[in-house]
């Protein structure tokens, strides 16, 4: 696996005083176990840089690379799957339910 530079933005402007106050402790809570990075403001956010400067027990790795576009269609592949499995299973449960009746009927 490659080493990863990585840059995780806040965006402040959503998040209530509550949830940035929560935010701060985090990285507060990260410094006491040892775990250091480069933070920063801008544009509404809350910088998190994991690059050279992230420090501690902890590395960022990329796993896989993955384009959008493969990920839609994957989507796609599964919903569809899903939906010809779906109207697959309604048919067969259908087709149980008719043959209990035709079941009861004769008897």
């Amino acid at each position: 696996m490659k080493r990863a530079e990585v840059l995780v933005q806040f965006d402040l402007t959503k998040l209530d005083q509550k949830k940035r106050d929560k935010l701060f402790r985090i990285e507060k809570l990260l410094h006491e176990i040892g775990i250091r990075f480069d933070t920063g403001f801008g544009c509404g956010g809350r910088d998190w840089e994991w690059d050279w400067s992230l420090k501690g027990p902890v590395k960022v790795l990329f796993k896989r690379y993955t384009k959008e576009k493969k990920k839609q269609n994957k989507t796609k592949e599964n919903v569809n799957a899903l939906k010809k499995s779906t109207k697959k299973g309604l048919l067969e449960i259908d087709s149980e339910i008719l043959e209990r009746k035709q079941d009861e009927t004769k008897n």
